[in-house]
């Protein structure tokens, strides 16, 4: 995807920033490309250089995915943590459709 530089530092090029708008939807025009090769090649920089930073003040990382699971508890609707009813749900959607969401079409 990027043009080596140098080792380790990755730089975007126009056909990348097409294909990135591409996937995303969007639309840019041509005068707009060279500005955004140069803006996302500077966050890939400042991403690199953060990942150099060592601060021997900080802990590493060492939570097994185990310890992000929250118990299996049964709760009453209502409560914190709790799933919220569908009615909640529904009284924040702008068009319901008896207990479905009605939403815009998006397929031809």
């Amino acid at each position: 995807m990027a043009d080596a530089q140098s080792p380790g530092e990755l730089r975007l090029g126009a056909d990348d920033v097409r294909r990135i708008a591409s996937l995303a939807r969007l639309h840019i025009e041509p005068d707009e490309i060279p500005a955004l090769v140069e803006h996302f090649s500077k966050m890939l920089h400042f991403v690199e250089h953060l990942a150099e930073a060592d601060d021997p003040t900080l802990e590493p990382w060492r939570l097994s995915p185990a310890e992000f699971l929250r118990a299996d508890v049964l709760r009453a609707v209502g409560e914190p943590g709790a799933p919220v009813s569908p009615e909640a749900w529904q009284a924040n959607a702008p068009e319901c459709d008896g207990p479905y969401f009605a939403v815009p079409r998006v397929v031809g």
